[in-house]
Order: structure tokens, then sequence, then C-alpha cells
């Protein structure tokens, strides 16, 4: 029974398990079953509660995790039903659309915004489109103005959600249907208003375009997006850009305007963090309401010793919270943060421990009870990963008696003593930090930044001390018109921060790139980081086992040798640590950058019109060459070729002397030399595709149908 008062903490481990394992199955299981283990779970689970004097100790012990784990399963099926939305099945031309907008937010290049717009009508003469209850349109300038709750029409080419890039890739399909977004597309014509009761609505016939009336809710949510637009709009125009854009994505949650080049070297020096909405914010936010109201309350000394002004300013402080998680658009992180933060503030009011792992395990609980997709996001894995480890690091700090030892020399004496303590908890929280959040950055972004603690050691004091503070001063000015006093300030501010981001990701190294971990390394380091942060005792070190599994699965994984897009059209193979890379229209070099990114490999190296580009004969790759002519190209690694032609007359040769051929066009003629055939009509089936050839001579192929299976967002793809 040693360490009993932390079982507790393992119970959203296990919730976090089943939730998990719905996710991984290869097909979507039976519609019923998810609410029948779902309740089944509830009641046995109220049935232990009710019972438990009765019953031995050891039995809820044993049967609470499985309850659990079914629980979880239960509710992220639920929740997949739940959601359930029309989604466009194939790529349309130009198509009249109808609809309302529910979001508006700039992008970087000046007149363009994305609009999203829900209750989407689509008209089109040649064939039947389904209704959409949301859509993602790119807009450029030249109609009206796009605004919240506005009901437009106009002109757009609309696409499906789209699959992973590569096999195991990151899936927007599953993401957009987890957001009921059916469809993403770019308008090719103005936008056009029209009125609540326009033609085709009619006065006595509902809003324009037979579109439904927003309730309640709707109107709610469009008067405050129109807020966040105003604001945002005020608070750029106070300062130059970039700052502008970054100050308004501080403080109203709009990222869409800060310039590309900007937040690549915020990711490149490991300060991205400061441009999401997270905990960070949050805690700033909340912090510094409730410390400053409270330093004005206590200037009373009679209310200070009469009245509980800490509780006072513990409910301003959460009521300021929850105002900032309305403005800046309550995205699934923000809510999270916000969570975390109302549970420490709820703790002061009743007089509890402010932030202890029990209330972790439970804002893990109503998170991923509320939105069990999340569990799959970066966002939520990296705000925990970060917040489990640093309670587990000063709960072992504290265990081992330095608080204490501390106190009983003093403390800190003056000002530079505060300084230096101050400035050892910021490098310590950002190393604990980045340690833990590092394996899940490199399975997500397939990169590890270097020298994140150095520009993090001066971003994160700059974020609290200035940026934040007079971002909120900026907030209480702006019903007198007097923002610009706070704003200008705050914009001084964000430059210094621009320019620490240039510089530290212009260091050489400043990142590492990695090839994707597979999903069993990132769960084994989970799996180990938490055994090893949950518990106390010695027997937490096992769980540096399991994170020496997860790094030994990531090394043991080779890249693969050959790629191809769902469309045949993109191929790269790989020539030592280089990825040479074939494209037939330009638009497809972004598909260059992901696939380097997500193998680890260079893609700077041209794709040879003809000749022959061999391997490094001094490196592994000695065996390998790619030998291109005008029909087409064959790669080898030792013994296995496999043929690329780019015309049908060469494939009598290829059949011949390849044990596979990748194409472009249907491999209609017979080809029995082969043991694996790639056509475009495989392709629009399996989507894009793998391939690596083993140390054995053979070739494994992984298809990006097969990893993500027959699942309500993967469309009609057969695995098979």
């Amino acid at each position: 029974m040693a360490e009993q008062d932390r079982w507790v903490l393992w119970l959203p481990v296990f919730y976090g398990i089943g939730i998990g394992g719905y996710f991984l199955l290869p097909a979507e299981p039976p519609a019923w079953l998810g609410r029948v283990l779902f309740v089944a779970a509830a009641v046995l689970l109220l049935a232990l509660l009710v019972l438990r004097q009765r019953l031995p100790a050891i039995l809820p012990v044993l049967l609470l995790p499985c309850l659990l784990l079914v629980a979880g399963f239960g509710v992220a099926q639920w929740r997949a039903q739940a959601v359930a939305a029309p989604v466009l099945e194939r790529e349309t031309g130009p198509v009249r659309f109808t609809g309302r907008i529910v979001a508006v937010e700039p992008q970087e290049r000046a007149g363009h915004w994305r609009v999203t717009l829900s209750d989407l009508r689509l008209r089109d003469r040649g064939r039947s489109l389904p209704d959409l209850a949301l859509a993602r349109l790119t807009v450029r300038s030249g109609g009206v103005q796009p605004v919240a709750g506005a009901v437009v029409s106009g002109l757009a080419v609309l696409f499906p959600p789209g699959p992973p890039d590569l096999p195991g890739g990151f899936d927007f399909g599953r993401l957009a249907w987890f957001q009921g977004l059916g469809a993403v597309g770019i308008a090719v014509a103005p936008l056009a208003a029209l009125p609540e009761g326009g033609p085709e609505g009619g006065p006595e016939g509902g809003p324009a375009g037979g579109l439904p009336a927003p309730g309640l809710r709707q109107r709610l949510e469009h008067a405050v997006a129109r807020l966040r637009r105003d604001l945002a709009e005020r608070i750029a125009a106070a300062m130059p850009a970039p700052e502008g854009a970054i100050a308004a994505a501080l403080l109203t949650g709009e990222r869409g305007a800060i310039p590309e080049k900007v937040v690549q070297d915020y990711r490149d020096s490991g300060i991205a963090h400061l441009l999401a909405i997270s905990g960070l914010h949050l805690a700033l936010v909340a912090g510094l309401v409730f410390v400053g109201l409270r330093g004005l309350l206590a200037l009373w000394p009679h209310l200070a010793l009469q009245a509980p002004i800490k509780k006072w300013a513990a409910a301003c402080a959460l009521l300021a919270a929850l105002g900032y998680l309305i403005l800046t658009g309550a995205a699934v992180s923000t809510q999270r943060a916000t969570l975390m933060a109302a549970l420490v503030l709820l703790a002061v009011l009743l007089d509890r421990v402010a932030l202890s792992m029990r209330s972790v395990a439970w804002a893990a609980f109503v998170v991923l009870t509320l939105a069990p997709e999340s569990l799959l996001s970066p966002g939520f894995q990296m705000s925990f990963a970060a917040v489990i480890a640093l309670i587990a690091a000063y709960e072992g700090l504290r265990g081992a008696g330095l608080g204490r030892s501390l106190a009983e020399r003093g403390g800190w004496p003056g000002q530079a003593g505060r300084l230096l303590l101050y400035g050892g908890a910021v490098f310590t929280t950002t190393v604990i930090a980045g340690l833990a959040t590092a394996p899940i950055a490199a399975f997500h972004f397939q990169r590890v930044v270097d020298y994140g603690l150095v520009a993090n050691l001066v971003a994160v004091p700059l974020t609290s001390f200035w940026i934040m503070p007079l971002g909120l001063l900026g907030y209480l000015l702006m019903p007198l018109g007097l923002e610009h006093l706070a704003l200008q300030p705050m914009g001084w501010g964000i430059a210094l921060v621009d320019r620490v981001a240039a510089a530290v990701a212009g260091w050489p190294g400043a990142v590492t790139h990695v090839p994707a971990m597979p999903v069993a390394a990132v769960v084994a380091m989970a799996l180990g980081g938490l055994w090893l942060a949950l518990w106390r005792r010695p027997w937490r070190l096992a769980g540096l086992l399991a994170i020496a599994a997860g790094i030994w699965l990531t090394l043991a994984v080779a890249p693969p040798d050959l790629l191809v897009d769902g469309e045949g059209r993109s191929v790269a193979v790989r020539i030592d640590d280089r990825l040479l890379f074939r494209e037939k229209t330009a638009l497809r070099r972004r598909e260059a950058a992901t696939w380097a990114r997500q193998t680890g490999l260079q893609a700077d190296a041209p794709w040879p019109r003809s000749g022959l580009v061999r391997g490094d004969p001094a490196g592994t790759d000695a065996g390998t060459a790619l030998l291109c002519d005008p029909q087409g190209c064959l790669y080898r690694r030792g013994e296995v070729a496999i043929a690329i032609p780019s015309d049908p007359d060469a494939l009598v040769r290829d059949c011949r002397q390849a044990d596979a051929v990748v194409a472009d066009f249907a491999l209609r003629q017979r080809c029995p030399g082969p043991e694996l055939l790639v056509d475009i009509r495989s392709l629009a089936w399996q989507g894009a595709t793998a391939l690596r050839i083993t140390p054995e001579g053979g070739i494994e192929r992984q298809t990006v149908a097969a990893r993500r299976g027959r699942r309500p967002w993967s469309g009609a793809g057969s695995p098979d």
C-alpha cells in the first residue's frame, strides 16, 4: 500500500489509454459499442462508490483502471459520432455558395482573410453537392468586408479536408472531422452580401439564401467575433508591423497576420509557445490581476485586516481569465489553460493547495471528457507534460529540503539575490519543461531546438514583466481611447523579442531535424515519464528504462527509400542523407519540405533528367544509385531495383528488370516480373505511399489508407 495517496494520479492515465486505444483501431467499431461501454462503465463506477465500504479494498484498485479504460474508449467513440457532419467527397470546380460568416482572421498578405462559414449551401448545375455545416475559405479583397454574422454568397473552388502527406503524417482530415469542417477552399470571386430578408429567403421566408436564423448562442458568438476583430484592428493600428500582428495574437488570439518569417524565427529559437495562447499567458493574466488587485486592496489597512482580500483578488482573477478566454477565441488549448488557472484560483478560494498533481489530474479528466480528440494534439501533450514535470521536479526539490535550508539561512538578501533567485527559477523551469516536451516536439514536428534555453531566458522575462502587463493596461485604456500609451511601449518589448528570436534562429545548428518517430516510441517515452513523475519512491527510476526503450525504437527506424504522393506526380528517392524530389507541378514544392521534415533528410538535391546519381561510396549507401533517361528512372539499392517510368512505352523494359514499378499512369498491360506495382489506380485508393528496402532484399510498403484505417474521417479509401 506504499504511496497510496498517489494511486489516484494514475486514473486519468488509464482514461487516456482507453481514448488512445480507440484512435489506434484499424477500423471503426460498431456505432452502439461506445455508448454501451461508456454507460456500463458509469454504472459500475457508481456501484463501486456506493458499495465501497462492503467490498475488499483491493477490488476497487483492480476494477477502477479497467473501468476507466472502457470509459475512455466509450467517450472517444461517442464524441466521434456526436460531431459527425457532412464532408465534401471530392474537389469541385468553381461552385456558387451561400453561407453565414462565423469567424474572420486576416492573413499575412494585405487584403486576404481566412473566413469560416456555417450552413454552407452549394449550387452546381452539373451535379448535386451536399450542404455543409462548416467550411473554411481563403478570401481576397474586392468584395464586401467579411464580418462575423453576415450572410454572403460567392464563387469558390472547394476541397475535402486532405489526408496526410505521408503514412503516419499529420492527419488534417481527422482534425477537420472533430471541428465539423466539411471543406476548405479558395474564393475565386469577391464576396457579395445578402440581406437577412433577401430575395432567396424573402421577407417572410427566413434569412437570405434560405439559411436558418441564428439562435441566441450563435448571435453571441458572432458578437464576440466582431469584438475580437475590432480589438485586433485597434491593437495592430497602435504599433508598426510585425509587432502589431504579434500583439494582436497575444491579446486576441488572431495569429494569421504574423509574417511567416517571424513565425519561423520563433519556432527555430524555441519560443513559438509565446505566440499561442497557452498556460503562460493565462497565468500572466490571472496572476497580474490577482497580485495587482490584492496590492491595491492592501493599501487600506482596515480592509486588509478585516476582509478576505486574497479571495476577492482570486475571484476577480478568475473572471479576468474567463474574459481572456472569450476574447481570444476559446480555442481548445486556451480552454485547457483556463481550466488549469481556474483550478488554482478555486483552490485559493477554498483554502486548498493551489497547484498539485491532483489538480492536474482533474484538469486532464475534464479536458479529455469534453474533447477526447485533444489527447492527440501537440498542445495537450506538451502543456500537460511540462506541468507534470515541473510539479514533480519541485516536489522533489521540496522533499530534499531545499526550501527549508534556504529559509534557515535567511533567504536571498537584497534585490540582487531576488534577481538571482528569479533567474535560477526561469533557468530550471526552462530546462525541465524543455526536456519534458522535446520528445513530443520531435514526434509531431520532426525537429529539436538546440538553443531554446537561451532564447527563453530572455523572451520569457520580457513577456512576463513588460509585454503582457502593458497589454492588459492597453485593454483598460481602450474605453478612454488612450490604448496607444500602453500598446506602443508594448511594441518596443515585442521588437526586442523579435530580435532575440531572429538572432538565435540564425545561429549555426539552431535546429536539429530528426526522422518521424514511431507511435510506439513516443508512447513508451510518455509512460516512462509518467512513471518517473507520478511516483516518489526509488522505483520511479524504472521509468528511465521505458524512456530508453522509446529512444531505441526511434533510432531503430530507417527512413523510407522511395516516396510517392496520392496522385503519382511527386516522387522522391533517398540517396545517402539526401532526398531527390521529382515534381510535375510547381504547386507541389510544399510536399518536398514536408517530406524532408518527416524523413529527416535534406531536400536540396535536384532530380536528374538524365544520367546517373550514386550514393557516397564511403557511406552506408554505397550500393544506392538513380539512373534516369527521357523515358524514366531506375532506382537501385543493393540488389533491389525500383522502376519509375514516365513513358508507358518503357513499361516492357521496366517490368523485365525491376522488382517494383511506380507509375503515375495505369499499368493496364501485363507486368509479370515485379513483385510490387504502384500506379495511379492503386494510389487513388491507398493515398501517398512509402517503400522501404529491407536488409534481406524485400520491399515493405506503407500507405496512408492502411495507417488511417477505415475510420469516419478517412473517407472512402480502402486500406486493402
